[in-house]
């Protein structure tokens, strides 16, 4: 059996001021039988977005924080060794590349998540700690509430939308001619031109 938990860091002070509402900026990592951890971040391109902290319990150089808490979310029945092996498949997989991370919609928090599952079972991750996610459910929110009226808005930008002639005249979209000649006389007699009989109302 192997312990797995999940540790919280603060990435930013204001975490301190909004703590009762349990809404902040969190990385989350996990913590296979407190010998291994594991996180999932941006790097670089074309590699994979899974590492793992220079000292157990802390965060990686590369980010700023403060420890928050742990949380332990249960034991799997696979040795460290086989839950390592799982890890390595998930650095192997496209899904985790460094290229698709994203602050809202894929990131630390869906790799802990997801990996939790994986170790102990999708219905075994009560304790896992979702308030973390709390800030990125908002940010999605506010997201896509601010581009749905910025599309809106640039329907009425000249050059982002079709003008109402342009869009009658797709009407006769699929016609060689929207007119349909009957018949040309020779030089200096009448061109008899009708309408096309889209418009007619028969």
């Amino acid at each position: 059996m192997t312990k797995i938990k999940v540790n919280v860091f603060n990435l930013t002070p204001l975490n301190k001021v909004f703590a009762c509402f349990k809404v902040g900026v969190y990385h989350t990592s996990i913590v296979i039988g407190e010998e291994y951890e594991y996180y999932y971040g941006f790097c670089q391109r074309g590699i994979t977005g899974i590492d793992g902290p220079e000292v157990i319990n802390q965060l990686p150089s590369v980010m700023q924080g403060s420890f928050n808490s742990s949380h332990e979310i249960g034991e799997t029945s696979l040795s460290v060794e086989e839950c390592r092996e799982i890890c390595h498949q998930l650095k192997a997989s496209d899904k985790w590349l460094s290229d698709y991370y994203h602050v809202l919609y894929h990131n630390c928090n869906s790799f802990t998540l997801e990996f939790c599952k994986i170790l102990v079972g999708e219905n075994n991750v009560q304790n896992y700690p979702y308030w973390v996610t709390r800030s990125e459910s908002i940010g999605r929110f506010v997201f896509n509430i601010s581009l749905s009226h910025f599309l809106g808005f640039v329907r009425y930008v000249p050059g982002f939308s079709f003008p109402k002639e342009v869009c009658n005249f797709n009407k006769y979209q699929g016609d060689s001619d929207p007119y349909d000649i009957d018949e040309v006389g020779s030089e200096g007699s009448d061109a008899v031109v009708t309408e096309p009989s889209h418009g007619k109302n028969q």
